[in-house]
Order: C-alpha cells, then structure tokens, then sequence
C-alpha cells in the first residue's frame, strides 16, 4: 500500500498532468478558428487570379508592399466577415442544440467526433478548388471547435478548477502558434508557402488532439466509460432530481470533493424546462462575454482589411503581411492575457468595464479605416495588441462559473457558458459584413 507522502506525491503528479492536458486540449481545440481568421483573406483569394495558388506560387503583387495606396477603394472580393460567418454559424448551431443532451454522450465519443471533424476541415480547405469547397471545410472546422469547447468545459467539472486556467491558457496560446505560424509559413520573406499546404501542414493538430485526451490525461474515475462492444454503455447513466424545480446553484464556493478537492459530481439531470431556467443566472455572465466577442471580432473582421499602409510606414510589409500580423500581434495580447489569468484573478469591476474599452478600440479602428490618420503600422500594432489584451481577459468568466456554480449544475453551466462568446461571434460576422460594405460605400464620396 502506498503511504501519505506517495499518495500526495501522486495527487501532484495527476494534478499538473490533468493541467497539462488541459492545456494541450484547449491549444488544439480552438487553433482552427484564429487560423481561419488570419487566412481568410487567403481563403477568399484562392479561388481569384489575384494570388497564383494553384501551382503553389506566392509571386504576385500581394507579396510586395505598395509605395503609394492612392486613393482607397474597395477590392471586388467579398468581407472577411463571410469566412468568419462560416466559422461560427456551425458551431453556434452546435452549441445552441447539442449542449441540452450532450451529457448523455460519452467524452471519449465527443472527442472521437470533434477531432474527425477538425481533420476533415484542414483536408477540405487544403484541396479546396471552388469557394463553396473551401467555405465548407471553414463550417467543418468550426462544427469541431464549437463541439469541442463545451466537451471539455463539460469535462472540467469532473476536475480541479486549475483544469479551467489551464484550457484558458492553452485557447490563448491557440491563436498565437496559429497566427504566427501561418504567418511564418506563408511569408514570402520566411517560408512562403501557398496557402493551402501551410493548411495541409496543420494536420498535425487533430493527432496531438488526439493523442492528448487518450495518453496524456488521466481519467477521472467519475466519468462513463463506453465500451466499444458493449451498446448498452454508449449512453451516460444521467442522475435525475426529480425534485428539481429550476432552481439554481450558482453560489460564492463550489462544493469540493472530500478526496481529491475537486468540484464534479456525475452527470445530473435536468428536465429542458429546468435547463432553460437554469441559464437565467448564467446571463450576468454570458452577455458580458458576448459583448466582448461581438467587438473583437468585429474590428479583426469588418475593419482591419481596409486598415492598410504603404511602404514607407509598414515595414515595406505587403498588404497581404499587414493583415496577418496585424492577427498576430492581436492574439499575442489575447495569450498573454491569459497567461495572467492562471496567477491574478480580475476584479468583476474590470471585467465588466471590457466591453466600453473594446468598443472605443472599435471606434478608433473604424476611424483609421476611413481617414488613415495613425502615422505607422508600429502604432497600430500597440493598439490592436492592447485589444488582444482586452479580448483574453474576458475569458475570466469561465473561472468564475466554475467555482461558483454547485456540482450538481456545474457540468451545464459550463456547457451552456460557451453560448455567449457563440452568440458575440455570429452577430460580429453579420455586422462585419454591414461594416465592410459601408466602408466601400464611404470611400468615393470621402474621396471622390
């Protein structure tokens, strides 16, 4: 028998590896959809003759700067809004339909599912021939996030709140290994590949994906196990309470469990009527967040392509370039955010103050794609790294839900959380689109 100092020995051990997982989990999970942002205006251009990708060439225009920009006027091609748009609708969908059974559902299953899903997406963009093609490997990719997200979130009530900072940290560090890799893949200056192989690369995701759930994480004993060639463990075994009647336990402290300090508890039951009563306490968190991501998203979608300088106050960086590391200096603000997350906890006064911050970024980033008043790129840089910055922190909710939603509901309050940065993102792609268009109109008239 192991003694007391084993024991914690390996309490410790499984706590950082869980952590680790976690962290592995949430890098993988969510790296499709910053990808999808920072090439979405590759995505849209694979099709077009402006860029020759179907012989994997980058020598065109778009890899040289522009001495003189004249006077601005909008390229035919389509916002990037749509590419965001088929990046969030599936897994909106997902999130607003799936959340209210998937309990039900094994995690060994819902990982299975999201990590074909992923694979499929990168195959799909990869060897992409008509727009329609690549939009639906884009709808693939997000259907994977979306389902991933409220998988693990889910998962991390079976574990130690540390799971929760964790997945936070790897999200941010999603988007920063995303944006800097394709950044440095496609950079005519660094690697210059086409488009699609830095996006065949990726592929390499959905196995450490993989591989992390099944050989890094140790498995909770709470959670169902299914059995392959056993039917009847395909479904979870769910805890009913029949004497629910909607009530909701969001309290100060989660109920911890005796043996290892941890706040799961099963999978609990709820009637959809409860459910549905269960997400009113939730709305103090979710709009917030949602707020937050409807802004974000917004300038890195509607405004940032028609945010662009010459070559003498960019760095001689083309067009193309500007748009990327304009996406890479963003999500290393968004990673370093919540990096700080794991060790400083935000007051809910500055959290709730991220929504009026975000929206005077908004204001200024939509000031500078009309008038060009910011005298270089380096400034911008700054700014849309403090808004990356903004962005991260409000993914503080999620800590807050988790320590203080009871156990018997805190499995769904964190399923249903995710709704709110869903909701943000989908509402930034249609006004994304309104903004792209109403800049185009703008421009002759302020130019004529």
């Amino acid at each position: 028998m192991l003694n007391g100092a084993d024991e914690q020995k390996g309490a410790a051990a499984s706590l950082w590896r869980n952590a680790f997982a976690f962290f592995v989990l949430g890098l993988a999970n969510n790296l499709p959809i910053p990808l999808m942002i920072s090439a979405s205006e590759d995505i849209i251009k694979m099709q077009n003759n402006d860029i020759n990708h179907q012989n994997g060439s980058t020598n065109s225009s778009n890899s040289y700067c522009i001495p003189d920009l004249g006077k601005p006027r909008c390229e035919t091609l389509m916002s990037t809004g749509a590419v965001l748009l088929a990046n969030i609708l599936p897994s909106l969908t997902v999130k607003f339909t799936v959340s209210f059974f998937m309990n039900r559902i094994p995690f060994s299953f819902r990982h299975f599912l999201a990590c074909s899903l992923q694979a499929t997406s990168f195959l799909l963009i990869g060897f992409s021939t008509t727009m329609s093609m690549a939009l639906v490997g884009v709808a693939f990719g997000s259907a994977a996030a979306g389902f991933g997200e409220i998988c693990f979130l889910a998962l991390s009530s079976f574990y130690d709140r540390s799971t929760v900072s964790a997945w936070c940290f790897g999200t941010g560090a999603s988007g920063i290994v995303s944006a800097t890799a394709y950044a440095a893949l496609t950079e005519p200056k660094l690697l210059g590949m086409s488009p699609q192989n830095a996006i065949l690369t990726m592929l390499i995701v959905p196995t450490v994906y993989f591989l992390a759930y099944w050989l890094v994480l140790v498995h909770s004993p709470r959670m169902h196990k299914a059995k392959l060639l056993r039917p009847l463990s395909w479904i979870v075994p769910a805890i009913r309470r029949p004497n629910c009647s909607g009530q909701v336990y969001i309290t100060e402290n989660a109920i911890p469990d005796s043996k290892n300090g941890t706040t799961g508890g099963g999978t609990h039951e709820f009637t959809f009527l409860q459910k549905l009563k269960l997400i009113k306490p939730l709305l103090r968190y979710m709009l917030p967040i949602s707020s937050v991501y409807v802004l974000d998203f917004l300038i890195n979608s509607g405004l940032l392509q028609h945010v662009k300088f010459d070559c003498a106050h960019s760095f001689g960086l083309s067009l193309a370039s500007q748009f990327r590391w304009l996406q890479t200096f963003h999500v290393i603000g968004l990673f370093l955010a919540r990096l700080s997350a794991i060790f400083v906890e935000m007051p809910s006064l500055i959290l709730y103050s991220l929504p009026i911050l975000m929206l005077a970024n908004l204001a200024m980033f939509f000031g500078q794609a009309l008038f060009s008043f910011v005298p270089h790129i380096l400034f911008v840089f700054a700014i849309i790294f403090f808004e990356g910055m903004l962005f991260g922190s409000g993914y503080t909710f999620f800590g807050k839900i988790h320590r203080k939603a009871s156990a018997e509901v805190k499995e769904f309050s964190m399923t249903v959380i995710t709704m709110g940065d869903s909701v943000g993102i989908a509402l930034a792609a249609f006004l994304s689109i309104l903004a792209h268009n109403t800049i185009c109109q703008l421009y002759p008239i302020i130019y004529p």
